[in-house]
This record gives C-alpha cells, structure tokens and sequence, in this order.
C-alpha cells in the first residue's frame, strides 16, 4: 500500500484519524503491508517499537530453520544495519570465502536477504527488526563491537563513503 493507503487502513482500524508520525512510523516498518500494519497496531500505538510478539513469531520461523551458518550469518547482517556490503559482512561474520558464500546462497533461497549490488538487504525491514531482537544482549554488543573494529581497520567498508556514520552506530 502508498502512505495514504496505510493511514486510511490505520483510521479505520482505530476509528480516528491517525497522528502522522503514528502512520510514518507504521508505513516505515511494513513497507506497506496490510498484514502488518494490522499487526503492529496490534501491538500497541504507545511508541514501544518492539515486533508484537505474535508477528515477531512468525517473521523469525524461517530464520529458525536455516542451517546453523546461514543463521548466523544473518544475525550478523541484522547488527549490521538496513544494508550490509559483503566485504563488511564477509570481515565481520570471520568465514571463511566458500563457508559465507554457502551461508548466504542459503539465506538469499529462503527469502532472507536480497542481493544488490555488492551488498545484503532483508526481504522485509520487520525481519531484520525480528532478528536484531531476538538476540542475546551480549550477542549483539559483540557483533556491534566488530563492526566498530573492522570499519575503524577500513573505512572502505562503510558503504557510500558514510564510516563516521557507521562507526559512531556500532560504537
């Protein structure tokens, strides 16, 4: 759905008019998905941006069933941000050339991750949230740890020239 399609499902949904910042927020995160716009209003319109626990169970499913390398590899990738270049994702997720490779192809056939360009997106914003939170807290500060350290060994990295963007995140 367009934006104005998204806040008239959403006024209907609450019976009033919808604060813009409520139908950006929700609009960002389906991407225009009806199913999902109804699921995370579901989840409460109090400004908690948590994945309602019913959709955060069904967007983490296939994650859960990927062999072990495909779903670390794709852990990795959701620390690493809206799109992860493969060279960042390849010094980060510390596999070697062939094993990351198998990770990914099998990451890319479940409906994962998507190839562009040079680098890794998630199929959906909402699965990458998914994943992010479904991480330990340690799990995650690590992980963001070795972003930080490999974007200050190479700034290269850092997609479209941003590594003071990308350091300052992960630090």
């Amino acid at each position: 759905l367009t934006r104005p399609d998204v806040a008239r499902q959403i006024e209907s949904i609450l019976n009033q008019e919808p604060a813009p910042e409520l139908v950006d927020d929700i609009y960002r995160r389906s991407d225009g998905n009806p199913l999902f716009v109804e699921a995370l209003l579901a989840g409460g319109t109090s400004g908690d941006n948590a994945v309602p626990e019913s959709l955060r169970d069904l967007l983490l499913t296939p994650i859960r069933r990927l062999p072990d390398d495909a779903g670390e590899v794709v852990r990795v990738a959701a620390v690493g941000g809206v799109r992860v270049g493969h060279d960042l994702l390849a010094t980060v997720a510390q596999l070697q050339d062939e094993p990351l490779s198998d990770a990914l192809r099998v990451a890319v056939a479940a409906n994962t991750l998507e190839v562009e360009r040079d680098s890794y997106v998630f199929r959906h914003a909402l699965i990458r949230e998914a994943v992010y939170a479904d991480q330990l807290p340690g799990d995650r500060v690590r992980t963001h740890l070795h972003y930080a350290e490999a974007l200050e060994a190479n700034s290269a990295l850092a997609p479209d020239g941003r590594a003071a963007i990308e350091l300052a995140h992960h630090w």
